[in-house]
């Protein structure tokens, strides 16, 4: 896994910023256009994607739009040369997670991939409790949540919940 993808057409600034993250102890990745970074990313996780808005071949909102269609859980800075607000609210629409106005100030960038990275991690904690606790409401709505009883003899037994009991405590807390 890589801390920061960047995604930059342009090869000076791609070289300038990978040389700076690398100086800042970042493990990075590039791609020149959001096709690269999608392929990248079929094959490799990254936490923090730098993402340049006007590319060719696929631009950054395009890009980011079907990252987060596949599933992919970066969090997804898009880089743009002008504040244009419009462009802003596309990215976010498609996904983004923020964005930063070229030429980017380094200690700004530091901190935004440091705020990132501790996003991810809560998010990817907090999904993974969910995925652990949560019974589906399919379940609730049947008013059963199967238990096993403590002997292992003893049949399966229904617990009863109501539909708004959607955790596995709040229905084993019914016991």
């Amino acid at each position: 896994m890589v801390e920061v993808l960047l995604v930059e057409d342009d090869p000076f600034t791609r070289e300038m910023m990978m040389t700076t993250l690398h100086s800042m102890g970042y493990h990075a990745a590039m791609a020149s256009n959001g096709q690269q970074a999608i392929e990248f990313l079929q094959n490799e996780k990254a936490e923090v994607i730098l993402m340049d808005v006007a590319m060719p071949v696929m631009n950054g909102i395009e890009a980011t739009r079907q990252i987060k269609k596949e599933g992919i859980d970066s969090i997804v800075i898009m880089l743009t040369a002008f504040g244009d607000e419009k462009a802003m609210e596309e990215a976010a629409e498609a996904g983004a997670d923020d964005y930063l106005t070229k030429p980017v100030e380094m200690h700004a960038l530091k901190a935004r991939i440091e705020l990132a990275k501790k996003a991810r991690t809560f998010h990817v904690a907090r999904s993974k409790l969910l995925i652990e606790n949560t019974i589906t409401r399919k379940d609730c709505r049947a008013n059963r949540f199967p238990l096993k009883e403590e002997s292992s003899a003893s049949p399966i037994r229904w617990m009863q919940c109501s539909p708004s009991d959607h955790t596995r405590q709040k229905c084993l807390r019914k016991r």
